[in-house]
């Protein structure tokens, strides 16, 4: 057995997260387009449908937020599904002022077609793995998701012209430029 320095394992595993999102990608990519469904309209199914799933209800602006897509942009993609006949459009019964989606038969056929050759193929992968093995793979997805989570918000708050090594309080005096006098202006 060959032997690596902890910073290899950690290189390794990320080199593996990497191939297996470009992997998955990829499949979602290949058979959402030969759905007929653009990426974004897959991706958006899969949102409604994972609400249904956990009996939430779906809103537009939920859905544009999930999506990080304009109003317009979102009521457009919800024009597209609802025409194919995957959702359905309707006021809350309890707030009329509300629109809830609500996904259709054909979506669930369709994200079963879709879904259905991965899932299998990654429950024979999870069948090899005991119960530990299983539950530490799983606590590890969880904490890994939850880092991304993390590490996605820290980076929408910074700003994108900040060094992100700069102290964000720093002198601005240091960006002058250091040939300009500090009497002059530029």
């Amino acid at each position: 057995m060959e032997v690596h320095e902890p910073r290899d394992d950690a290189r390794a595993i990320l080199d593996a997260l990497r191939e297996y999102v470009m992997e998955t990608d990829r499949y979602v990519d290949e058979r959402g387009g030969a759905a007929g469904l653009h990426r974004t309209d897959l991706d958006a199914l899969t949102h409604v449908l994972g609400a249904a799933r956990s009996g939430a209800t779906m809103t537009p602006g939920a859905l544009s937020d999930l999506l990080r897509l304009s109003p317009p942009a979102t009521s457009a993609l919800l024009g597209r599904l609802e025409q194919v006949g995957h959702i359905s459009r309707s006021h809350s019964a309890t707030d009329r002022r509300r629109v809830q989606i609500e996904v259709n038969q054909q979506a669930l056929d369709l994200a079963d077609g879709v879904f259905r050759p991965l899932g299998a193929a990654m429950g024979r992968v999870i069948a090899g793995f005991d119960a530990a093995e299983q539950a530490l793979v799983l606590r590890f997805l969880v904490e890994a998701v939850a880092a991304t989570r993390e590490a996605r918000t820290q980076a929408e708050d910074q700003d994108p012209d900040q060094d992100p090594d700069q102290d964000p309080d720093q002198d601005a005096d240091q960006d002058q430029d250091p040939d300009q006098d500090a009497g002059e202006s530029a």
